[in-house]
């Protein structure tokens, strides 16, 4: 082999390997140093549901979710809003005692 053709391959290999190093340190994911915040300043209605796709929707009036398209729905946070047809402050005894 000449010395051409070994210097030839010698770079060739140099080369590609630091084509394949390049790859991995590009593979790399950086930790978030901060917390995320979605801000939202419009009402839930203004999100847009798409057929066959789980949508998740940041606004102002809470936390929503459309499953594969459905009817956006509240997630977490809503708490019970009213007890046999009550609503608000409402107070509950218990009528029996368990044994």
């Amino acid at each position: 082999m000449s010395t051409l053709t070994k210097r030839i391959i010698i770079v060739g290999m140099l080369l590609l390997t630091a084509f394949a190093l390049g790859m991995r340190v590009e593979d790399k994911v950086l930790a978030q140093s901060a917390p995320i915040q979605i801000q939202s300043s419009v009402a839930h209605a203004s999100c847009t549901a798409a057929t066959g796709v789980t949508t998740y929707c940041f606004a102002n009036d809470g936390l929503y979710v459309s499953l594969a398209g459905a009817t956006f729905t509240p997630i977490g946070g809503g708490g019970v809003t009213s007890v046999n047809g009550k609503t608000g402050a409402v107070t509950i005894s218990a009528s029996t005692t368990l044994q």
